[in-house]
């Protein structure tokens, strides 16, 4: 997908920045009750935990990528195959990193029959539903579920929304950093008398 900025620059966007983009913007409002099971990570990863932490729990879990110094803070994420959650299997899970927090757990499962019900057997009648996402918003977590693929993602709701800020900030800035807002004085020459 491409986004024309009003300075004419054209950036590449790839969809799912997209999908998170949209998710912030119209599927998230400034406070929502807590719902049924509200996630707070997976099996025993909690949100918030450092890789280390993570990976005591998980020894196989690979490094799948990261985004380096191209966004405000590095996203790292991993990955476990064969992964089992709510009932539904195989599935991959990918765990997402910022700052060495775990905020993002997606799952990607192989047999997509049943993830619909599944979803609303566990966290109640969705928050929000539109044409790219079904969501449930919580307090701290966040559950969104793609109605195409059938992919899911269980989210820490303060520290995703915070990177979405970011990255749309990056987006709309041209990934440059933004100018200070006020001179620095420092900088600033000083009249001689």
């Amino acid at each position: 997908m491409r986004l024309q900025t009003r300075h004419r620059r054209v950036l590449q966007v790839p969809s799912l920045v997209m999908i998170g983009v949209v998710t912030v913007l119209v599927a998230c409002p400034a406070a929502a009750p807590a719902f049924p099971n509200e996630p707070e990570g997976f099996e025993g990863a909690r949100f918030g935990m450092s890789v280390e932490q993570v990976k005591k729990g998980f020894p196989k879990l690979e490094l799948r990528k990261s985004t380096g110094k191209s966004m405000p803070r590095e996203i790292v994420t991993y990955g476990l195959a064969q992964a089992s959650v709510l009932g539904l299997q195989p599935c991959e899970a990918l765990l997402e990193f910022v700052t060495d927090k775990f905020f993002k757990v997606t799952f990607v499962c192989t047999k997509v029959d049943g993830v619909d019900a599944t979803l609303e057997t566990t966290f109640g009648a969705p928050s929000s539903r539109a044409a790219n996402g079904v969501f449930w918003l919580g307090q701290r977590g966040m559950v969104s579920l793609n109605p195409k693929s059938k992919q899911f993602a269980f989210m820490d709701r303060p520290l995703h929304e915070s990177v979405q800020r970011e990255l749309l900030m990056q987006l709309f800035s041209g990934g440059e950093e933004a100018a200070p807002s006020t001179p620095n004085a420092a900088a600033t020459p000083v009249p001689k008398p």
